[in-house]
């Protein structure tokens, strides 16, 4: 009795610990809303969790869409991603986060590596104080700079962008992301991608 109800345990308690997509989620359903916020620019899907935007200055950035399960409902959330090529070998990890939108006041930058390209990186950064100004005025959650073996790579989660879909009862609700903070997201984006390729041309002064 004991050892046939082994196998049984070992289905339920990998069940529990598999990661499943979270119940009424339609994977890339919430891009369609978002692709209509970034009119008129040029949206591509390139899968169904993820879709590109042409800005007309040259700049593409990616928006790629993750579900996070909550109790009885789920959060889909959009990150926007940016990369390119930098001089940068040594891995490179900043965070940051808004402290206005907590109530803590400021954006600060925290590294998580403690070799010469992050402490360098970060030195330079400190020197860009409009980007810092910016970034106040952005409704983000999260956001991560990564450069590592000649490439860098962006990544932004904003608050708006967003669904929250209840399951009992089902009901969506779409943060739209709205005109002025996608101008200053497309702003913060274009910051990052001017001190990258400088740093990729320049080289990161100590």
């Amino acid at each position: 009795m004991v050892n046939s109800a082994v196998p049984l345990l070992s289905r339920a308690w990998h069940w529990l610990m598999t990661s499943r997509e979270p119940v009424g989620y339609r994977p890339g359903q919430m891009l369609n809303l978002v692709a209509r916020d970034f009119r008129p620019y040029a949206c591509e899907r390139t899968s169904p969790c993820s879709l590109t935007v042409a800005l007309p200055q040259g700049l593409t950035i990616e928006i790629r869409e993750k579900a996070t399960a909550l109790f009885r409902s789920f959060v889909v959330c959009s990150h926007f991603h940016l990369q390119g090529t930098t001089g940068l070998q040594q891995l490179v990890r900043l965070k940051a986060r808004n402290g206005n939108i907590l109530g803590r006041g400021g954006v600060q930058f925290r590294c998580k590596d403690k070799n010469d390209d992050s402490q360098r990186l970060l030195a330079v950064l400190n020197c860009y104080p409009h980007i810092f100004a910016a970034l106040e005025n952005l409704h983000f959650r999260h956001l991560n700079l990564r450069a590592e073996q000649g490439q860098w790579w962006l990544e932004i989660e904003h608050y708006a962008a967003s669904e929250v879909i209840s399951q009992v009862p089902v009901e969506r609700r779409y943060q739209k992301l709205r005109h002025d903070q996608r101008q200053q997201l497309l702003n913060v984006m274009q910051m990052f991608e001017e001190l990258m390729t400088r740093v990729a041309s320049e080289g990161v002064a100590a």
